[in-house]
């Protein structure tokens, strides 16, 4: 869920830093923990959505749409998270269950391209 990024038209969330995340033998002075004065911050503003906020399935999933739709796969009408593309006679289809991807092709050559392409957007750290 790291790799959908808060959009600006997003409601903005944020998260109370606990109490004992101080006490950690940590060198805050680069890190979003301290404020612009040098105090502790009580509370972080997230850059992108995590695991257990109510809303991280719904945007991961708009990020995963639009970056398969962005290169070159057609969303099924029948169902939303099954994704479609087509090459002459070489076919391939993605389907998306939560943050697993399933995919399926009659072409060793789409397979390998999607995998890359995949590999590329996702397996990367977020932060890259």
């Amino acid at each position: 869920y790291l790799y959908a990024k808060m959009r600006p038209d997003d409601e903005d969330v944020y998260l109370r830093v606990p109490d004992k995340f101080y006490e950690l033998d940590l060198d805050f002075k680069d890190l979003p923990f301290v404020t612009p004065d040098g105090k502790q911050a009580r509370y972080i503003k997230l850059k992108r959505y995590l695991y257990g906020l109510q809303t991280a399935g719904a945007m991961f999933y708009r990020h995963y749409r639009d970056w398969i739709m962005g290169i070159g796969f057609a969303q099924s009408v029948v169902d939303p998270c099954l994704f479609i593309h087509k090459d002459g006679r070489d076919m391939i289809l993605c389907a998306l269950y939560v943050d697993d991807c399933c995919i399926l092709s009659n072409s060793d050559r789409l397979s390998t391209w999607f995998q890359d392409r995949f590999a590329a957007e996702f397996q990367e750290s977020p932060d890259s």
